[in-house]
């Protein structure tokens, strides 16, 4: 969840880039990464160079519009951006904070917040293959943090080779650790 909060002080900002100019799309779509740590804002995957990623606007009423900005633009994995229901209802930037991460699942902090309820349906983050793929991932680094002689070392290790980590927020629950 931690990738889709905004940035007051991005470059996104300030450099006043605009979607509409083709020219410009490439930066923004850099940029949003470097501030993302190149991670998925909508699956929290490491997005690879290799990997096929989109700009998504999040509110789509507002794309072509002067109100289509950073605080509408995300950097997302082309295959979940595609796999997504086409017809949303915009949601307020600070639905991130009102979902957590717990026994292997997304869920809303409060159970009748029914806007991070549908965000999480919208988002399709407890969809089997997405379980199936996170609890999968987790295992692995279980795994490899048995070869360390603590778990500093291990932190230490995952956090210098974050090509090698998805599912962020699972990670930060998982093993009690954050990440920038």
């Amino acid at each position: 969840m931690r990738y889709l909060k905004k940035q007051t002080d991005s470059p996104l900002v300030t450099r006043q880039l605009s979607y509409d100019r083709a020219s410009d799309r490439r930066q923004i779509r850099e940029l949003l990464l470097e501030e993302q740590h190149r991670y998925c804002a909508y699956s929290e995957r490491y997005i690879h160079y290799t990997d096929s990623c989109d700009i998504e606007h999040f509110d789509p009423r507002l794309k072509s519009t002067i109100d289509d900005d950073y605080w509408n633009w995300y950097a997302v994995l082309s295959w979940m951006n595609s796999h997504k229901p086409k017809k949303i209802d915009p949601c307020d930037p600070t639905l991130a904070s009102r979902i957590r991460f717990h026994s292997g699942l997304f869920e809303a902090v409060n159970d009748s917040d029914v806007e991070a309820q549908n965000l999480i349906k919208y988002l399709r983050w407890n969809h089997e293959s997405l379980v199936r793929d996170r609890v999968s991932h987790l295992a692995n680094l279980r795994f490899i943090r048995g070869m360390f002689a603590n778990d500093g070392e291990f932190v230490e290790f995952v956090r210098e080779n974050p090509e090698n980590l998805s599912f962020i927020s699972a990670i930060e629950v998982e093993f009690d650790v954050s990440f920038p």
